[in-house]
């Protein structure tokens, strides 16, 4: 009798843990799924904005030596929609001289259906950057 309800307790917990982790895979999954869907909509929407503004903040992570050593990003305040903030973030790897060109204050053109926009500095000097990849 001991040995029968051992064997049932058994299979009960083994159940209980199949249906613990099928859950958290589902799930994991569909956020997964979800994320991408999601990446897709708004890199649509980044390449087909046309926009003027201005840098608002270059943002660096110092929260996290790893993310502020990889990583820095851009708030951008658009003109044409009030106060608009759009946002990118970069790797600086691949992104160094956009890192060493840009200041808060500088003039940013975006031309719609184009995957790069124009920095104007203060003086007047004008340069192109890509957008980040999104792909990535």
């Amino acid at each position: 009798m001991k040995r029968q309800i051992r064997i049932i307790i058994g299979i009960v917990l083994l159940g209980a843990l199949l249906y613990y982790f099928s859950f958290w895979t589902v799930y994991y999954f569909s956020m997964k799924e979800a994320n991408k869907e999601a990446m897709e909509v708004s890199c649509a929407e980044q390449n087909s904005q046309s926009y003027n503004g201005k840098i608002k903040n270059l943002l660096r992570y110092e929260y996290s030596e790893y993310m502020n050593q990889n990583f820095f990003g851009l708030d951008i305040v658009t003109n044409n929609s009030g106060e608009k903030i759009i946002s990118y973030n970069f790797s600086i790897e691949s992104n160094s001289n956009l890192l060493e060109f840009v200041e808060s204050g500088q003039e940013v053109k975006k031309v719609k259906g184009k995957d790069y926009f124009e920095l104007i500095s203060k003086n007047g000097v004008s340069k192109t950057f890509k957008v980040p990849d999104c792909k990535k």
